[in-house]
């Protein structure tokens, strides 16, 4: 008898720690789509050009309308919002070919 309370002892504490630490686990992830809106820099990984949009502007014919970004610890943007220049990276093999609108 004293085994089997010790037996639902450990299970009841292990699934309780498990319980716990899939809650605390949890990132916060801060990935974003910003429109190349200035063609003035034409590079995909530069920052310089993108403005945030939450509806899609994007038109078929051209080389770059959007791409994404994970903006790290910068506040979520409001429609018209520039991409940071710092705290933001560049997410490879995002890009959508188009134009803006």
């Amino acid at each position: 008898m004293n085994k089997l309370r010790k037996v639902t002892f450990g299970i009841l504490v292990g699934g309780l720690a498990f319980g716990f630490s899939a809650f605390t686990t949890i990132e916060k992830s801060n990935i974003v789509t910003y429109y190349k809106v200035n063609m003035t820099y034409p590079n995909a990984n530069d920052y310089r050009g993108y403005v945030y949009y939450s509806d899609n502007r994007c038109m078929s014919g051209g080389s770059l309308c959007k791409a994404t970004w994970n903006i790290g610890s910068n506040a979520i943007p409001q429609d018209g919002d520039p991409l940071p220049g710092t705290g933001t990276t560049f997410i490879s093999g995002s890009t959508y070919s188009g134009h803006f609108e």
